[in-house]
Order: C-alpha cells, then structure tokens, then sequence
C-alpha cells in the first residue's frame, strides 16, 4: 500500500473531523491559529 493514497471516505472523516473542532467552543481559536499560519507563510518570502 502506498502511504499517499487514501480512501475516499477517509477524506470525508478527516473533513468531518476538522469541521467537529470548527463547532467546538475552541474552534475560534483553531481559526486564528490557522490565519496565523497563513499569515507568516504570507509574510515570510516578503522579508
């Protein structure tokens, strides 16, 4: 087996995971440690 070919449904529940910890009364922070991320990917090839 080929560790970078998943199943289709395996991909759902890694979706349906993700929007779980979105509904969760921490999800706001998920959200912004997530900008947060994009934004230093952002800002780093600008320095």
């Amino acid at each position: 087996m080929k560790p970078n070919r998943y199943p289709r449904h395996e991909k759902l529940k890694h979706r349906n995971t993700i929007a779980l910890l979105l509904k969760k009364e921490n999800g706001k922070l998920v959200v912004i440690f997530a900008l947060l991320l994009i934004a230093q990917r952002i800002m780093l090839p600008i320095k």
